[in-house]
């Protein structure tokens, strides 16, 4: 039996943490992190 998987794409949202650039960013130690209100995106 074979199991195979893939990751199409990835998502991350929270404080401070608004988009995917900036969050890889701040995850990287790249920019500082500075706490914000979460934004919600609108729905697709």
């Amino acid at each position: 039996m074979t199991l195979t998987a893939f990751i199409e794409s990835v998502g991350l949202v929270g404080p401070g943490l608004n988009d995917w650039p900036h969050a890889a960013d701040v995850l990287a130690g790249r920019a500082a992190y500075a706490s914000a209100r979460t934004v919600l995106p609108p729905p697709a």
